[in-house]
């Protein structure tokens, strides 16, 4: 690999994170919204994204659908 694919690499990279950071202050506003019920959902994301960027884990389980429970 090139020096240069490594770049495109790291940029791309980068990218990639911005978008996830813009994305996760999108879903955090939208879990104001939506009811207390299906705020898993939105904890499932942010909790699967501290563990893959940060942690360098893998994805946790799908979260299970408890619809209105």
């Amino acid at each position: 690999m090139s020096e240069i694919d490594i770049q495109e690499l790291i940029d791309m990279n980068h990218r990639v994170i911005t978008l996830l950071g813009i994305a996760t202050s999108l879903l955090m506003e939208c879990k104001v919204t939506r009811p207390k019920y299906e705020h898993y959902k939105f904890d499932w994301f942010l909790q699967a994204l501290d563990d893959v960027v940060y942690l360098k884990k893998s994805l946790p389980l799908l979260p299970v659908d408890r619809e209105g429970k």
